[in-house]
């Protein structure tokens, strides 16, 4: 019998199988592909979240005035731990704890991002506490809760190195013409006042100490030596550009000295900003009657370098 030659267009058993093959690799590519993709996706907007990414952690330094001992430092730390679904939002629940083995939690809120902005939620509704797509010169309204808000303005945008990485950094001051600067805020790390501190409000003064993430430190504040601090007037950040500044804490005088620089003013600034004292420089400045809590020194050189101080009054 004579056999039929192959149609060199049809395919062979062999050639279906390779084909077959082929067409489920292909299959295969394309859903690792969506997958990848999806993955990608996910990761890069997590990575362009500006504060709330998983595994974060800050330290706080809190000044408390008055109260048993008077004034008082403490150290506390705010971290994300699970996820909450609310209405159509999920969010990263917020605990924070004043001690330094961390055994007495307490619950915050719950805190989400969307366009560059961090929402807060408590028991009642969400309040913005961070925007990073402000641009200099633009006002906000900020709510500080109890029927109280504030205008502030973003005196500059710029954009500096933390950590090998460049952040986004905002400053507000409370009015437009104002020169001190009210609140920093960076990516990432949020206010230099504390991730929580302007919705906590003015009671108690605060300042960020230290930012981790994945336990690795990413920022520290550079007027502090260590990350956690508790007792009586604990922090005594007194020296800097070769500039000394003593005794911090005072109830009376304070004392600027220098180390060959010429100094040609000295000025001091509320907590909100505003102006409290200046003079040309002179060694001691008498600040026994201002008000108990603290304070920042501006010391002016004659090469218009500034450098800023902390300074408590008892």
């Amino acid at each position: 019998m004579k056999k039929n030659k192959n149609n060199l267009f049809s395919p062979t058993p062999s050639v279906v199988k390779r084909g077959t093959v082929a067409m489920l690799c292909l299959m295969l590519t394309k859903s690792l592909l969506l997958v990848f993709t999806l993955f990608g996706s996910a990761t890069l907007s997590l990575a362009q979240n500006t504060i709330v990414n998983d595994n974060s952690s800050w330290a706080t330094l809190v000044y408390v005035s008055g109260g048993s001992p008077s004034h008082y430092m403490t150290t506390e730390y705010t971290y994300f731990d699970g996820d909450s679904i609310v209405g159509e939002y999920l969010y990263k629940k917020v605990f924070l704890c004043k001690d330094e083995l961390h055994e007495n939690i307490e619950y915050k809120g719950l805190m989400r991002e969307e366009n560059q902005k961090t929402f807060l939620k408590g028991s009642g509704a969400e309040k913005l506490l961070y925007d990073f797509s402000l641009e200099e010169g633009e006002s906000f309204e900020y709510d500080f809760g109890a029927a109280w808000s504030v205008t502030l303005y973003v005196k500059s945008v710029d954009f500096i190195e933390i950590n090998g990485s460049m952040k986004k950094r905002i400053q507000i001051t409370n009015n437009p013409d104002a020169e001190m600067i009210w609140d920093t805020w960076i990516e990432e790390i949020g206010s230099l006042n504390g991730i929580l501190s302007i919705t906590f409000g003015n009671g108690n003064k605060r300042t960020l100490l230290c930012y981790f993430q994945n336990n690795e430190l990413i920022y520290k504040n550079s007027d502090y030596s260590e990350c956690y601090y508790e007792g009586y007037l604990a922090v005594q950040p007194v020296e800097k550009n070769g500039l000394m500044v003593y005794p911090n804490p005072t109830s009376e005088e304070l004392r600027v000295t220098s180390d060959g620089l010429h100094i040609t003013r000295i000025e001091i600034f509320d907590i909100l900003g505003k102006k409290v004292y200046s003079q040309a420089y002179g060694t001691a400045i008498n600040i026994s009657s201002s008000p108990t809590g603290l304070y920042f020194l501006k010391v002016y050189e004659a090469n218009e370098q500034v450098s800023v101080f902390k300074i408590i009054k008892k």
